[in-house]
């Protein structure tokens, strides 16, 4: 009996329906965008309905990508107003071509900064979530 009950479970489970799934993209940079793409196209393919939510953390210009027809886009708003993106911006650019040791994402300034973009990540997310 449990032999023919785990049979039935597997047949069950192989004509299963797809599930609709969401991903969250901080739309800072091409390259997260077109990692999070493919991982969609992953899905579709095995019959998910998938949504990109495509969230604008920062004043950056628009990330262009072609993103293919059976996945949808949704893009949304994140950026805060009480959130100090110069000096992000400042740190970033300070940082971007310095000769630092591996170890320098561990200092004060940069574990701050991280954390910053983190809370700022998810407060642009709680924002848009609300309704």
């Amino acid at each position: 009996m449990k032999f023919f009950i785990l049979i039935l479970g597997l047949l069950i489970a192989n004509y299963g329906e797809g599930y609709k799934v969401a991903i969250l993209v901080p739309d800072m940079s091409g390259s997260q965008l077109m990692f999070n793409q493919r991982v969609a196209e992953t899905l579709a393919d095995a019959g998910h309905n998938v949504t990109l939510i495509r969230l604008q953390m920062m004043d950056y210009g628009e990330v262009k990508a072609k993103t293919r027809k059976d996945i949808h886009e949704i893009y949304a708003n994140g950026i805060l107003e009480d959130f100090d993106y110069e000096r992000v911006k400042d740190i970033q650019a300070k940082n971007m071509f310095a000769d630092t040791s591996i170890w320098a994402f561990l200092s004060k300034e940069s574990r701050e900064m991280f954390a910053n973009i983190s809370i700022a990540f998810a407060k642009g997310c709680e924002g848009r979530l609300k309704f």
